[in-house]
């Protein structure tokens, strides 16, 4: 859809299925840094910043996406005070998110955010999970191995099954419970 440094046209908004949103590192590894879903706005950021896109999107799934232009983002916002401040809670979850996000990554073990990632897509889209053990590795924070090898301890634990590259939970309130 958009990538990291290219400057906005526009809003997108996700009328249905899932688009990841990543940050790329130098040496080309992805950080998942959110999976947007059905009514989810992408690009915001970065018009309201009037910048370049600080990360990148790509669809998961077959998806519907609406775009709204750039002129029409600003004038919807700016001159209508519900859209305004539905926006303005958008930001404040992001910054929420983000923060969340960094505080996992620096002190939660790998089996922790392993399964935190689970739990959070389960909370989003239910028990069975249809996704590239890269995307699973990324929205992690890992490498695709040591996540391999996670699901492989989890499956082993019967918290979940896993067949033919579908991951189903089993056992949610254990993996939201896991000690870090």
């Amino acid at each position: 859809m958009f990538r990291e440094g290219e400057h906005p046209r526009w809003l997108y908004f996700v009328e249905s299925g899932k688009v990841k949103v990543f940050k790329t590192s130098e040496d080309g590894r992805e950080l998942i840094v959110k999976v947007a879903q059905t009514g989810d706005f992408l690009g915001f950021l970065a018009l309201f910043k009037e910048d370049a896109y600080p990360e990148s999107a790509a669809a998961l799934e077959d998806c519907s996406i609406k775009l709204v232009p750039k002129q029409d983002f600003a004038a919807l916002v700016f001159g209508n005070r519900d859209v305004n401040a539905r926006f303005i809670k958008m930001l404040a979850g992001h910054i929420a998110e983000r923060e969340q996000q960094l505080i996992e990554l620096a002190y939660n073990s790998v089996r922790k955010r392993v399964a935190t990632t689970l739990t959070h897509l389960c909370d989003q889209s239910g028990p069975v999970i249809h996704l590239l053990r890269e995307d699973l590795a990324a929205l992690a924070g890992t490498a695709k191995e040591t996540l391999i090898r996670t699901l492989t301890d989890f499956k082993n634990e019967n918290m979940v099954d896993i067949k033919d590259g579908v991951v189903t939970v089993l056992k949610l309130e254990k993996l939201r419970e896991m000690p870090n």
